[in-house]
């Protein structure tokens, strides 16, 4: 299997993503809660724009989590991209690697690796 390399960033937007693909909202609705417009929704998703921290937060209620539980989310995963041996940029410092991934690499490659709308 080819090995990835994705920056933190893409993996934030894109446990946001799949949460609001979760909470069945669209990015204008997800938007309208951080005022933001959905453009930059779709660039946070996209990793292109990091949100703000108040953003984040907002954010983050509208899905039903906190700004720290969509970060840990993105922690996870990152981890586990790197236990597949995958390359993750301008992640935060991790620990050690665990001795098994907490989900599947099909998993990972369904949030991270794939076209979300």
């Amino acid at each position: 299997m080819m090995k990835k390399t994705t920056t933190y960033a893409e993996i934030v937007g894109r446990v946001i993503a799949f949460r609001r693909h979760r909470a069945k909202l669209d990015q204008s609705e997800l938007g309208s809660v951080a005022g933001i417009c959905q453009s930059m929704v779709s660039k946070i998703e996209r990793g292109i724009s990091p949100p703000s921290c108040v953003t984040l937060r907002q954010m983050a209620g509208k899905l039903g989590t906190t700004a720290g539980g969509l970060l840990r989310d993105a922690d996870r995963v990152a981890a586990d991209m790197r236990f597949y041996g995958d390359t993750v940029l301008d992640a935060p410092p991790s620990s050690p690697l665990p001795d098994r991934a907490a989900v599947s690499r099909q998993e990972i490659d369904a949030m991270v690796h794939t076209t979300l709308s």
